[in-house]
Parts: structure tokens; C-alpha cells; sequence
């Protein structure tokens, strides 16, 4: 409906309700500014890196604005060339071209993909096209982390199979985007807005070259890449990662990318959904009738919130799973609006609706809102010509959301472990229901202000400063949804009314900020729609709308850093710094040195124990974490009586190494005496320490039978061999001694001879020989030493190959010459 006329009795009237309430909002947010310490309440206050994080976004808009001017090319093309800049001088463009060959897979995927589904329907977008193909690719990427298959070269060989299937269109595509990127743009009015648009982008960009330094990323979304790296496939094991069945759709993606590119690579997958997040805020804005200005000040919003900054500095899932749920919902509403054919955009909301629900179980929650915008649609797509279309959504819908509910219930029992296990009782886990106590809140009518100046109620209190949740909450909230009900525009009411439902419903289940990601975008594309709304209205709404949404861009970017515990004292500048990378990781994460340590020499890839945060990303082996992600092995180390049972409890889960830091809150005196008692120190990096276990715990066990009697049974002796007094023999590489032992796959023995030259310098070796049930030989591992003229012990650690049963151990000499061995041991890490 058209907007009263502003002259009139009604549009004065709402001229004068929106500007009281904009005044209103302006008191708010000064009353809780004036409640803050000055200037210490500002997150890059105390390390001074305030005027870093604005003197780059200042020259980054700068620099766009005259690049526009001066070459003649739009604000794209200036941002694209200033990263490109970025990539080379950090030498990061390796792991950018592989976003970039990720991303033409994609579009190519989803160009089939979507034509197979939508045969009637006009051309879909671009974006929808990479949203479809990112989302089967990490559909592909689930099932295939089930098997050890995932290698580069096989996601390069299968990543390219639809880039050459479509070719012919891609290059069109390409062609077409650089056409309009190197466009310039005449519309002078948008200059501003795009400028800082293309500001705020470089400056995730930066962030996303510097090392993951965020708990959750480290934790689960990193590990689970450089997991199945180094291992091909992940581990589906619930005893050992509580989380491992959760919906993991986005980390699929990440782990693909991973594998071309490693963890720069995987951030800037991260960046990519962020930026198509906000792109999916302007189209859903235009959809709505409202203006490009409006939907570019809608994207600013979005880019410019701290919780927003948070997300994209760090590898979370949240843009990931908010884009599907966004772009569910932008074809929701062009179903309603009737732009398109509807059983087309059906298909296209099933899909991306199930690709988010495939990500995170908390997008089930809100699923619901968003398909209930379709109810004044049922009856068109119900009728005779769209009932078909509509079943074949629900299937697909159905097909793809399943997957991974469906693998929990076949592994554990419990489709959401571990959530409502008292109700599914799997083994695995307790028989209570999991909530995180940690992120529940009263909810009550300030929300909207405890959102800004309370946010660490919703963050645990590690990630929520002041402005964490953008201060759009409370200078353009009530306003917007205000001016939407004036002017009687239903669909900025029904969009404000989403965007409240979906946060009160999120906050209902877990009051916890980052789970509210996608009401953030909605109330963006409101504000870019009332915007739009308000520049028809006359100047002075005009103006004042745009006067508080540019106080809202800059307080926001004064407090970019409030919602992120890890980046907010990081000089941006760090980039550009050769060894800044080594420096941030040495000071704010030295854990991740420790993790390279532990890969280095823990060559037999056994369980690593943390006695530590559980930031294992970059782990080759698993990691046994003493808190709620391995409840049994935590509660088995807490009722450990002494050190006896350390030791046994150590060697029953095959574990050499452990990392130590000393800060962790969770640490008993007990469990350092003990971690004193059997291990010792490999390396230090701070407050953060690697321990090895003592051989002689663990390979506690011998496998041989008369290591120091070797001329007689069960020592085959071969012809040739020379027994000596005292069980000793002579032994040469054609008369050697060997005796089988039993072995499991995939433990680690220690092997050790102890031995010295006869009459002449020779060389010894250690030899195992590893055979399967059926004595089929699958290996074997040789080290040669020389000997000495004294008695001297020479080991080696061994891991058994997978199907390997017994092992025979050699007794031998490396050559001809005869060498003495006084004693043989084989001994396995026995409980």
C-alpha cells in the first residue's frame, strides 16, 4: 500500500510518531552509553588498536572511493583488486585460488542441479546456484568422511567433473561478472554507502588471513579438516567426541576447501557465506519493494554489527547456516508476493531450508516461522497443478535434511544426540536431557537493550562487550517496526515479525547470542526496507532515518571488536607482518604449537590426552578431552585412586602423549603429581607444556618369551648361529634368531636389542616382521645401528600395521659379520 501522503493530517502524523521514536531510541542508547567508563569501554581501547581497525577502514573506503574515480571501474572491482593485493603480499593466494576453484564447482553443481529441479521456472541467481552446489558438495562431503578417500586430488578430480560438464555456461557467467564488476557505477548517490561496503569487507579479509585464534573453531570446526588431512575420513565415534553426530553440514564444506588449501582456505569459505549473507539482506530487501540504497544500507548494518565481525573473523558456522535460512526464506516470499512460479521457488525454499537444518539443529527451531509464512499460499499449492511439485518439496526437503539425524540414530540411537537423551536413552551418553546451563536466560521486555549492553548474559560471559549485538537493537528496532505498522506495509510488519519471533523462539531454546545469527539479518534487510520507505516520505524522515542509521554504522565500528574475545587487541596491521602470524599464535594460543609438536613426533598417531582447553585443531591422532566431549574417559581419569591406575588407565586408551596447561581452571593437584610421576617434558611453549610418557609405563607388557635365554625354545635358531655361555648368541644376517609374538593393528611396541661387536666393527638390526591371521606377510620394519665394543641397548617404537596378528622378531646382524646379543625384548602398552 502507498504511503500517505506526507503533507496530509495522517503523514504528518506519522512523520511526528517515527521521529518521537527515533528520539526515543536516541535516549536509550544515551542512557546506556552514559552508564559506561569512557574511554575504557571501548574494546580496542586499553591496546590502542582503536585507531588501527578505523585508520584501515578509513583508507580501505578511501582508497575504493578513488579507484572509482580515477580508473573508471565500479566499487567491486576496487575491492576485488585491493584483496587480490592483500592475497599476494601474504603470500595467501594458494589458498584462494582454491576458494576460487570451490566456488566454480559450486556454481557449476548448482547450475544442473537447479535446472533439474526448477525445468519451468525463470533463471535462478547466481547465488542461489552457488548456495545449491555448496550445499550438495558438503552434503557429499558427509557421506564421503565415512571412508578414507578424502584426499585432494580426489576432491580436485571431483570437484572438476561438473566444471568441465558446464563449461560453455560458466565461462558466460565469468565473463558476465567481470563485465559488471569492472562497470562503473554512475549512480553517484550509492558512492558512500559501497565505498564502506568495500571497506569493512578488506578488513574481514584481513582477519581471515590471520591464524584461528577462537574456541569452537579450534575445538570442532578446525579439527574436524585437519582430522580427516591426516586421517582421510573422520571420526563418527559419540564415546569419544559427543559432538561428532551433531549436524555438521557446514564443517563438510570447510573440510573440502581444507584439503585444497588448508585453514586459510576454510576461513575465507567462512567469509564467503558471510558476504553472501549480506548480498542475500539486499535481495531480500529488493524483493520487499524496497530501494538499492535501502538494501545497501541494510548489508552495512549487517557487516558493520560486532556479532557479525565476530563470526567472520573466526571459523563458525553460523554464516554458514543463516545463508540457507535467509535464502529459504527470500523464496518464501516471492512465493507469497507471486514473482515467480511457485512450485520452482517450493523447490528452492526445500532445499536450502534443508541444508540449513542439515547444518544446525538449532535452525529447526525457526524453520517453522518461516514455513508459516507460506500458509496464504496452501491453497495455490495444493491445488491440481501444484500438489505434485509440492510433494516432490516435502521429499526433497525430507531426503536431505535427514542425513545426518538419520546417521546419529543409526550409530547412537538418539537422532539429535546428545539432546533429549532422557527421552532416546542412548548408551553413549547419560539419560538426561544435554542443555548447556551456561546459556540460560530470563528473557524479559529490555531484551532488545540487554542485547547491546548485556550481552555477556547470552555469550557465557567470554565474548559480550559492550555493543556485541549492534547497536541497531536499540536505535533502529522500534523505530523500524514502527514506521512498518504507519504505513501500513505488511511486508516490512510480517519481516519485523519474523525477525522477533525467530530470536524469541532461539533465545527460548538457548539464550545464547551467536544461535540468533539469522534474526541479526532479518532486522538489516527491515531496516534497508523501512529506509527505503522513509526517502519516499519527504526529507525529514529521509534524513533523520539515515541520520541514526550513520550513528548506528559508527558506533558499531567504534565497537567492532566488543563480541570477540581473541581479535579485539589484534593490530590488523598484523597481516602485513612476516612473522605476525608466529608472534599472535605464540602469545595468544600456544597451544597450537603444542598440537604441531605432538603431530611431529607421535609417529604412531596414538590418542593424545588434554589436560588442557580441547583446542585440538591440527591434530593428526584423536584427542581424549577430560570435560563434557568424552564424559567417560573424564570421569575415569576423576576417579583414578592413584598412580598404578594412572599409568593403566593411560595405556588402556594407547596414550603417549599429553598436553599440559598450567592455566586450566579444571586441574587437581592429584592429576599434576601424577603427570609428574610418569611423564616428562618434550616441550614448552609458555603456560602451555607437551609430556611423553615413560617408555617403562607404557610398554609395560613383554610379548617374548626367554628374552635373555636366546640359543633355546621358543627362539627358532637359525643354522649357523653361535649360542654363547649364558644364553647369549652370535647372530649374522643368514643366522639370525626369531621368536612370533601377538599384536593388535594400529598399537605401538617397542622393540630393543642389546648387543655388541664380537671380534670385528659390524652392525646390528632391529627387525620385526609383520604377518596377518592367515600368515600372510604385510610388512616390515629394519633398523640398522652399529655396535660397540660394550654392551649397549638400541630400541625401536613400532606400529602395527592394519591386519596385522602376529609379529616375528629378529635376533640379527645387518651384515656378514657376526655381532653379540645378549637379550631381546618385544613389549606392548598392556593394561
Amino acid at each position: 500500500m502507498s504511503n500517505p501522503h506526507i503533507g496530509s493530517v495522517a503523514g504528518r502524523t506519522i512523520t511526528t510518531l517515527i521521529v518521537v521514536s527515533m528520539l526515543g531510541a536516541l535516549a536509550v542508547t544515551g542512557f546506556g552509553l552514559a552508564q559506561q567508563e569512557w574511554p575504557e569501554v571501548l574494546p580496542f581501547w586499553r591496546h590502542g588498536a582503536t585507531p588501527a581497525y578505523l585508520g584501515f577502514m578509513a583508507c580501505g573506503a578511501l582508497v575504493i572511493g578513488l579507484a572509482r574515480t580515477a580508473l573508471g571501474v565500479g566499487h567491486v572491482a576496487s575491492t576485488v583488486g585491493l584483496v587480490l593485493a592483500m592475497a599476494l603480499f601474504d603470500s595467501s593466494l594458494a589458498p584462494l585460488l582454491a576458494v576460487t576453484y570451490w566456488l566454480a564447482a559450486c556454481w557449476s553443481l548448482g547450475f544442473f542441479v537447479i535446472k533439474a529441479l526448477c525445468p519451468q521456472g525463470p533463471p535462478a541467481s547466481e547465488l542461489a546456484r552457488l548456495l545449491a552446489g555448496a550445499g550438495l558438495w558438503a552434503t557429499t562431503g558427509s557421506m564421503s568422511a565415512h571412508f578414507e578417500v578424502n584426499t585432494p586430488w580426489v576432491w580436485v578430480i571431483a570437484l572438476g567433473v561438473p566444471i568441465v560438464a558446464a563449461r560453455a555456461p560458466l565461462i558466460e557467467w565469468v565473463r558476465s561478472l567481470v563485465g559488471r564488476t569492472l562497470q562503473r557505477r554512475h549512480d553517484r548517490r550509492l558512492s558512500v554507502e559501497r565505498s564502506l561496503l568495500g571497506a569493512f569487507i578488506l578488513t574481514y579479509f584481513a582477519f581471515a588471513l590471520l591464524p584461528e585464534l577462537s574456541h569452537d573453531p579450534l575445538a570442532l570446526h578446525l579439527f574436524v579438516p585437519s582430522y580427516v588431512e591426516a586421517n582421510q575420513a573422520w571420526n563418527f565415534d559419540p564415546s569419544r567426541y559427543v559432538w561428532t553426530l551433531m549436524p555438521l553440514l557446514a564443517d563438510w564444506a570447510y573440510t573440502i576447501v581444507y584439503l585444497l588449501g588448508g585453514e586459510v582456505a576454510a576461513k575465507l569459505v567462512n567469509l564467503a557465506f558471510l558476504l553472501a549473507c549480506a548480498q542475500l539482506v539486499r535481495h531480500l530487501v529488493q524483493t520487499l519493494g524496497g530501494t538499492d540504497r535501502g538494501a545497501d544500507w541494510g548489508a552495512l548494518i549487517f557487516i558493520s554489527t560486532p556479532l557479525t565481525f565476530f563470526l567472520g573473523s573466526a571459523l563458525y558456522v553460523e554464516p554458514f547456516w543463516s545463508a540457507y535460512l535467509l535464502a529459504g526464506a527470500l523464496s518464501t516470499f516471492r512465493i507469497v508476493l507471486g514473482h515467480d512460479d511457485r512450485s520452482s521457488q517450493l523447490m528452492l525454499v526445500a532445499l536450502f531450508l534443508a541444508f540449513a537444518a542439515a547444518a544446525k539443529a538449532v535452525a529447526l527451531v525457526i524453520l517453522p516461522i518461516i514455513f508459516a509464512l507460506l500458509i496464504p499460499s496452501v491453497p495455490a499449492l495444493l491445488g491440481k497443478g501444484n500438489r505434485l511439485a509440492t510433494c516432490r518439496a516435502a521429499g526433497l526437503f525430507v531426503a536431505i535434511a535427514a542425513i545426518p539425524y538419520l546417521i546419529a540414530w543409526l550409530i547412537s540411537g538418539n537422532p539429535v544426540f546428545p539432546f533429549f537423551n532422557a527421552v532416546f536413552e542412548s548408551p553413549f551418553y547419560p539419560a538426561e536431557n544435554f542443555q548447556n546451563r551456561a546459556f540460560v536466560a530470563e528473557l524479559k521486555w529490555d531484551l532488545p537493550y540487554q542485547l547491546v549492553y548485556f550481552a555477556q548474559k547470552f555469550t557465557s560471559g567470554m565474548t559480550g562487550g559492550v555493543g556485541a549485538g549492534g547497536f541497531q537493537w536499540v536505535l533502529l528496532l522500534v523505530p523500524s517496526t514502527l514506521a512498518a505498522l504507519a504505513f501500513r506495509d505488511w511486508k516490512a510488519a510480517v519481516l519485523a515479525a519474523v525477525c522477533l519471533l525467530s530470536l524469541l523462539v532461539v533465545f527460548e531454546f538457548q539464550a545464547f547470542l551467536r544461535y540468533a545469527f539469522p534474526a541479526f539479518l532479518l532486522l538489516s534487510a527491515l531496516v534497508g526496507l523501512v529506509m527505503s520507505k522513509c526517502a519516499a516520505s519527504g526529507k525529514t524522515l529521509r534524513w533523520t532515518m539515515v541520520g541514526l542509521a550513520a550513528l548506528t554504522l559508527g558506533l558499531n565500528a567504534l565497537f567492532l571488536g566488543s563480541a570477540s574475545p581473541n581479535y579485539k587487541d589484534v593490530p590488523v596491521l598484523e597481516v602485513f607482518d612476516p612473522q605476525g602470524k608466529d608472534r599472535i599464535v605464540r602469545q595468544r594460543e600456544p597451544i597450537r604449537k603444542a598440537v604441531k609438536l605432538v603431530n611431529h613426533l607421535n609417529e604412531s598417531r596414538s590418542p593424545v590426552i588434554f589436560l588442557a582447553p580441547p583446542l585440538a585443531a591440527g591434530l593428526a591422532s584423536d584427542a581424549l578431552f577430560v570435560n563434557w566431549y568424552n564424559l567417560a574417559f573424564e570421569r575415569e581419569l576423576r576417579s583414578t585412586p592413584d598412580t598404578d591406575a594412572f599409568a593403566r588407565l593411560v595405556r588402556k586408551h594407547s596414550a603417549r602423549y599429553l598436553i599440559l596447561d598450567s592455566r586450566w581452571r579444571r586441574h587437581q593437584e592429584r592429576l599434576l603429581a601424577w603427570v609428574d610421576w610418569g611423564f616428562h617434558i618434550v616441550g614448552r611453549f609458555g603456560p602451555v607444556s607437551v609430556h611423553k610418557l615413560d617408555d617403562a609405563l607404557f610398554f609395560s607388557q613383554e610379548l617374548l618369551a626367554g628374552t635373555t635365554e636366546l640359543s633355546s625354545p621358543p627362539w627358532l635358531v637359525r643354522e649357523g648361529t653361535n649360542p654363547q655361555e649364558g644364553g647369549s648368541v652370535l647372530v649374522t644376517v643368514s643366522a639370525p634368531i626369531t621368536q612370533s609374538a601377538p599384536v593388535e593393528a594400529g598399537r605401538s611396541y617397542l622393540n630393543r636389542v642389546t648387543a655388541k661387536c664380537a671380534d670385528q666393527p659390524a652392525r646390528g638390526r632391529l627387525q620385526v616382521i609383520w604377518r596377518s591371521a592367515d600368515r600372510e606377510m604385510l610388512g616390515t620394519e629394519i633398523f640398522s645401528f652399529p655396535c660397540r665394543t660394550i654392551w649397549a641397548t638400541e630400541s625401536q617404537e613400532v606400529v602395527a600395521p592394519q591386519g596385522a596378528a602376529t609379529a616375528v622378531v629378529f635376533g640379527t646382524g645387518h651384515t656378514a659379520q657376526p655381532i653379540h646379543i645378549a637379550e631381546i625384548s618385544f613389549r606392548g602398552s598392556g593394561s
